[in-house]
């Protein structure tokens, strides 16, 4: 019999604990991580989140040839997802266009509808020079 050196499985899961945990943080419901070793595939990692009841389920996996592959790129994919906060506002931000269509649509005045224009301009201007930095960061 042939034994091979494997990852440590209290590193391991204390890595699935802390991607449940970051999940969580971003406000995703019921998170899990789990890791699947194959026999004659590529390992895997699935991030799971919602409910199946409520139909809010989604998974998303990861196949590599290793565990670090798959911790990295499920690392990037958790650290991609928006915050409570981003999420909040990327929602009041539609809302106040969508007021702006209905305004229009319903012949309100420009003058009334100006303050309403000027705070998405502003939020939306933000929201670009927030990205800008996080990707040149």
């Amino acid at each position: 019999m042939t034994y091979v050196k494997s990852p440590n499985i209290f590193a391991v899961k204390n890595t699935l604990r802390e991607m449940s945990g970051k999940m969580l943080e971003k406000g995703l419901t019921t998170p899990r991580a789990t890791y699947f070793v194959h026999d004659n595939t590529k390992d895997s990692l699935l991030l799971e989140w919602g409910s199946y009841s409520d139909r809010t389920d989604k998974t998303v996996v990861f196949s590599e040839d290793t565990l670090d592959m798959c911790v990295q790129k499920a690392w990037a994919y958790i650290n991609a997802i928006p915050s409570k906060d981003e999420l909040a506002k990327q929602a009041f931000i539609e809302a106040l266009a969508k007021a702006i269509e209905l305004g229009k649509a319903a012949t309100i005045h420009d003058d009334t509808l100006a303050p309403l224009f000027a705070a998405l301009k502003t939020m939306s201007e933000n929201k670009i020079t927030h990205v800008k930095t996080v990707e040149t960061a």
